[in-house]
C-alpha cells in the first residue's frame, strides 16, 4: 500500500495511535516495510471503534437491527474484564508514552 509514489504513509502509525513521540522519523520506511501486518478490515474497523470509545467491547455494525441481531440489543456489549479467570495466562504491560493504553485502565 505505502510502496505507491502517490500515497504517503508518514503518518500511518498516528492516524490509528495518535502522535508518537519516541519514534524516530528516519526509522518510518523502515517500520512500515514490516508493519502493519496484514489484518481483515473489520479487525482494524473494530479495534478504532475501541479507542474512539474508550471501551473494550465487541464489534459495533454501526447499525441497530445488525447489534440486534448479534447481540440482541442496539448496542455492542461492552466485555467484562473481570470475568477472565485469574489462572489465565496473560501479560498485559504499557510504555510511558504508549498512545494505546492507559496507566488506569
Amino acid at each position: 500500500m505505502c510502496a505507491g509514489t502517490s500515497i504517503d504513509c508518514t503518518n500511518l502509525f498516528t492516524s490509528f495511535t495518535g502522535p508518537n513521540c519516541c519514534v524516530n522519523p528516519s526509522l518510518i520506511n523502515t517500520f512500515l516495510d514490516h508493519e502493519p501486518q496484514p489484518s481483515a478490515t473489520k479487525n482494524v474497523i473494530h479495534l478504532s471503534q475501541m479507542i474512539r470509545e474508550g471501551t473494550v467491547s465487541m464489534f459495533d455494525y454501526e447499525n441497530q437491527d445488525e447489534n440486534i441481531r448479534h447481540y440482541g440489543q442496539s448496542t455492542p456489549p461492552i466485555y467484562d474484564m473481570t470475568s477472565l479467570p485469574n489462572e489465565l495466562p496473560l501479560f498485559v504491560s504499557y510504555g510511558g508514552a504508549d498512545a494505546l493504553s492507559d496507566v488506569k485502565d
